[in-house]
């Protein structure tokens, strides 16, 4: 097992005897494992039996693999550059490397204290309020570059009766629907009284870690609500990534 940013050494020999040079080749995912120095041996007959060592480095990305990447660099004979036609036949040799990653899928939010934003209909100075969103891990794609979307979407806390009284309108209690109010009340659906601005923001690979800036508003209208409170939802799955993990789980960021 080797850490991403750091190495393990595996020693290589011959099995047996040739009569002429046998030269050895490594392959290897080279976004995850690099070997340091030359990635081939020139094994001759008179140290056929010495043992060579291979530096293998994890390379430390900020792509999300799980916790530990299974992966399997090669040793195999080189056909073009062997003299001893006995080892073309000889079977190539896999090492199994475990790669060891600190870096986990997610949405991050910053830019906005302990998560939360106030807005205020019809003021000028606070009716608006901006915060940031970025992701934790690098996309990938096998298929071409990483590409992320994450949807931002309002959801409601709670809705509120509102009901006429004599001189102004009046608050009532909590409700779903205008069917928990009283007969003639409505349901004011307070999810409707914020806007977010971009609803929709694409992280490319090249740029996963630049925070987008999302704005929202309170809706300015002549209704009366009260101070309420309603829930910002960063999600990402299946359809909205060409990356491996962000494509296959739903990951949220509220």
């Amino acid at each position: 097992m080797v850490g991403a940013g750091n190495t393990a050494a595996v020693s290589v020999r011959l099995a047996s005897k040739q009569t002429g040079t046998v030269h050895l080749s490594v392959t290897y995912n080279a976004k995850a494992l690099a070997v340091e120095g030359a990635d081939v041996l020139d094994v001759s007959a008179t140290d056929w039996n010495t043992l060579n060592t291979l530096i293998i480095a994890g390379i430390n990305t900020s792509v999300d693999e799980g916790q530990t990447a299974a992966h399997t660099p090669t040793i195999a004979v080189d056909a073009s550059a062997t003299t001893d036609s006995g080892f073309l036949q000889a079977k190539s040799a896999a090492v199994a490397a475990s790669v060891t990653k600190d870096d986990v899928a997610g949405i991050a939010l910053s830019q906005v204290t302990n998560k939360r934003l106030a807005v205020t209909e019809a003021n000028a100075d606070k009716q608006a309020a901006t915060y940031a969103v970025a992701l934790t891990s690098q996309p990938s794609s096998s298929v071409g570059d990483g590409f992320v979307t994450v949807p931002v979407t309002i959801v409601a806390g709670t809705g509120v009766c509102r009901h006429k009284a004599t001189v102004s309108d009046k608050l009532g209690g909590s409700c779903a629907t205008s069917g928990d109010c009283a007969a003639g009340d409505l349901c004011v659906q307070l999810g409707s009284k914020a806007t977010v601005s971009p609803a929709t923001l694409g992280f490319p690979s090249t740029t996963w870690r630049t925070p987008h800036t999302v704005a929202v508003t309170a809706v300015d209208d002549s209704l009366i609500e009260g101070a309420h409170t309603s829930l910002l939802r960063h999600s990402v799955g299946a359809f909205l990534s060409s990356d491996a993990v962000y494509g296959v789980q739903t990951l949220y960021g509220d």
